[in-house]
């Protein structure tokens, strides 16, 4: 992958596919930055595409409308919490 923005776009294509939701924490750490930047920087305009990626507390994305959640974003109740895990799942190398 050559920049972040491309590997949110993995990573969200990945959560879609699955119908699986990552703390901000997670993804944070597959991308190398702090979490409180990971919506306010990388994820774009709030929509069902982006809501896999959530707070741990709650198992929601921050400050989204209802309209704004994916459908099924409440089907499973796994949520990968682990950078570590998100980058085995989606078979990534350690320095990606």
């Amino acid at each position: 992958m050559n920049t972040k923005q491309e590997l949110v776009i993995a990573i969200l294509d990945y959560l879609n596919e699955l119908e699986v939701r990552a703390t901000y924490g997670a993804v944070a750490e597959v991308l190398g930055v702090l979490p409180r930047s990971v919506g306010q920087q990388f994820l774009g305009e709030k929509r069902p595409y982006a809501s896999w990626v959530v707070r741990e507390d709650t198992g929601l994305p921050t400050d989204y409308l209802e309209e704004q959640l994916h459908p099924k974003i409440l089907s499973k109740k796994s949520i990968i919490k682990s950078g570590a895990v998100l980058r085995r799942n989606m078979r990534l190398d350690k320095d990606t």
